[in-house]
């Protein structure tokens, strides 16, 4: 069965301190909180509507093939076989003004990544992106070649998270964004044990305070 275990960990430092706290935490299908306290800044993360210690699997990982699928969708199902995990950051009200730097590592070469910001204190009636081949498309085109279409993924991921860590948060404020994931077959070392594979995922969250310089 393919898998990933995805681990988020999260550094919260203010102004005077350059490293408070980390924890590793995971998520399920149920709501919940959980709480992390560093100083004045305050942040409740959300993942899926769930947070919960410890590890998280998240299985049925769907493979892809690169021309057929990601640059052509000639099966017109490339959105569908897409896994989307949302990462809500929410500010408590009596914090300070606050920035988050978020960084994610994956462990596999054959693991497609996009990043897709969804906004701050999005309302009820908001519908979350889900128009990824589309998206996928305005990023790489004019391009050809899968290393060039690749790079261009990868640095637009690298410029959206870049951007989320310019966005000074307000007390109160909920920062939205997903990390939607593909498997490029082809990659895989040992296509025969395609359904055994296990992909890894680490994101990393720092909170700091606005002010703070960030080199």
């Amino acid at each position: 069965m393919r898998k990933l275990i995805i681990v988020l960990l999260i550094l919260l430092t203010t102004v005077s301190t350059a490293l408070i706290t980390h924890a590793w935490f995971t998520y399920v299908q149920r709501k919940s909180l959980a709480t992390f306290v560093s100083n004045e800044i305050l942040v409740d993360m959300k993942a899926n509507d769930e947070l919960i210690l410890d590890q998280f699997i998240l299985n049925e990982l769907a493979y892809i093939d690169f021309e057929d699928d990601l640059v052509s969708d000639l099966s017109n199902v490339f959105d569908e076989m897409a896994t989307s995990i949302e990462i809500d950051v929410v500010l408590s009200s009596n914090s300070p003004l606050t920035r988050h730097l978020i960084n994610v590592d994956v462990s596999h070469d054959a693991m497609i990544m996009l990043v897709v910001y969804e906004g701050i204190n999005l309302d009820i009636n908001h519908q979350k992106n889900t128009a990824y081949h589309l998206l996928l498309q305005t990023i790489y085109s004019p391009l050809t070649t899968k290393v060039d279409i690749m790079n261009a993924i990868d640095l637009y991921n690298a410029s959206v998270l870049n951007d989320i860590s310019n966005i000074t948060i307000f007390p109160g404020d909920e920062l939205s964004f997903q990390l939607v994931f593909w498997v490029d077959y082809d990659l895989i070392e040992i296509p025969a044990n395609y359904l055994e594979y296990t992909f890894s995922m680490t994101v990393t969250i720092g909170s700091v305070s606005a002010k703070k310089e960030v080199s």
